[in-house]
């Protein structure tokens, strides 16, 4: 029994070791989401602060705006327009019994 031990461990030792944590010790779904999430805000506010500090030395040139552009006109009904009227609808032939 030592011995099938020790050729165990002899074993392993010359295998690489595994390259992903097993999956009790890499948590559930949600504390994987929520450290994501975590350090998602903490990037933000980092690169936010970084931001500020810069504005705060150099602060951002005023550039013109461009005007908005013009919507497009809709085709709006005038109280003076006459009616589209519709082309008058061919009868329908009544289906003969055999």
């Amino acid at each position: 029994m030592d011995n099938s031990r020790r050729a165990r461990e002899n074993a392993e030792a010359l295998l690489p070791g595994p390259t992903q944590p097993h999956r009790s010790e890499k948590g559930t779904a949600g504390g994987i989401i929520a450290a994501d999430l975590a350090a998602r805000h903490a990037k933000t506010d980092r690169l936010r602060a970084a931001r500020l500090a810069q504005e705060a030395v150099d602060p951002p040139v005023e550039t013109e705006k461009k005007p908005a552009r013009a919507k497009r006109a809709t085709k709006a009904v005038s109280a003076t327009a006459k009616p589209v009227k519709k082309a008058a609808a061919k009868p329908r032939k009544k289906a003969v019994a055999v």
